[in-house]
């Protein structure tokens, strides 16, 4: 008993010390250390922009039909787009005034901003969304990357035929470090079909692109010439939506014009073919059936330039000759296979094995 007393004894004080402990209070804030400005006006709220697009059209309309996927793929770049079909809404339709369809109103805050028939002019006129700005950053951020030729070709050239789709080595694993080769002088001894020609197309599109440096692709002759921009160089802009947007006039046979820039596309034969032609890059396509005085009269072109690059392509013909006998860095071809070619005569300053 004397035992139950003194459990219930100890309960009781239990109870007594952390039952009726008053809650702790909380930390008064700390005081700022400067005066407190008094009727200071809050701030107002940016103006929220809604942007929608009106279109009232008709199942019996041709023009209203090749509209709907522009209009598609606005709506689904993020702009509100409610469309109305005039034989359904007659009185909206006259509401609006509507004459002829398709007709577009983009209406900004619930007023009209313009109004027209054609959605090209919407497309132009369209206030940039947040889907067009995060392509535009991506882009930017691609740009920035590429920073090599090679993987500046990954990214921009679109191939086709066989290997359609992005470029790349998969065929041609042996073309990549010839890419990135920036050494005064470069010669490639090739076989056929081994997607060198490709290297110098990349090469060319590449240093206008990115290096803003012009560029003067030679053949032997100026029907060669033509004929490689007409099926080898007019193909490689018009597969690649980023090159085409960036090239103007790709029709043109012997010049393609990037901003400031051009590429030129000449044969060696003519007299006068390369007059004028102040450039940083030469690429001589299959060099040993150039004329020799033609040569000289080309490198002479890179004078007076910071930068100087010289390509040299071709499949040999004579021993001891032209790509045989080359100044400085080696790219040897025999067959499929790349092997260090041996030399006698003359000694590069550099060889490769790849």
């Amino acid at each position: 008993m004397h035992g139950l007393k003194s459990l219930i004894c100890v309960l009781l004080l239990v109870v007594g010390t952390f039952g009726c402990q008053q809650p702790t209070k909380p930390a008064p804030p700390c005081p700022v250390p400067w005066p407190v400005p008094v009727n200071v006006p809050a701030p107002k709220p940016r103006p929220v922009v809604k942007v929608e697009l009106v279109m009232f059209h008709a199942e019996w309309c041709h023009p209203c039909r090749e509209s709907m996927p522009t209009v598609e793929r606005l709506e689904a770049a993020g702009l509100k787009v409610t469309k109305y079909n005039i034989d359904e809404h007659p009185a909206l339709a006259q509401q609006y005034g509507i004459t002829a369809v398709p007709t577009f109103i983009l209406l900004r805050n619930g007023k009209e901003e313009f109004r027209t028939n054609s959605v090209q002019e919407v497309v132009e006129r369209m206030p940039i969304t947040m889907v067009d700005f995060e392509n535009a950053l991506a882009e930017n951020i691609t740009a920035r990357s590429l920073t090599t030729c090679s993987r500046w070709a990954q990214y921009r050239r679109k191939m086709g035929g066989d290997f359609s789709g992005d470029y790349s080595w998969l065929h041609h694993p042996w073309v990549k470090e010839m890419h990135d080769s920036w050494t005064p002088y470069t010669w490639i001894m090739k076989g056929a079909q081994l997607g060198v020609t490709e290297v110098a197309i990349n090469r060319a599109l590449y240093t206008i692109d990115r290096m803003k440096r012009d560029v003067l692709y030679l053949m032997p002759t100026q029907g060669a010439a033509s004929d490689f921009s007409k099926s080898r160089l007019g193909p490689a802009l018009d597969l690649s939506p980023y090159l085409k947007s960036v090239f103007t006039d790709t029709n043109a046979v012997n010049l393609k014009r990037a901003g400031n820039n051009c590429m030129y596309i000449r044969g060696t034969r003519g007299r006068d073919s390369l007059l004028s032609i102040p450039v940083s890059e030469l690429i001589f396509d299959e060099c040993d059936r150039m004329d020799k005085e033609q040569v000289a009269k080309a490198l002479e072109r890179l004078s007076g330039q910071l930068h100087k690059h010289v390509w040299g392509i071709s499949t040999p013909t004579v021993p001891e000759h032209g790509i045989l006998c080359p100044p400085t860095s080696i790219f040897t071809w025999q067959s499929m296979t790349c092997t260090q070619f041996s030399f006698r005569a003359c000694r590069p300053t550099t060889r490769r094995r790849l």
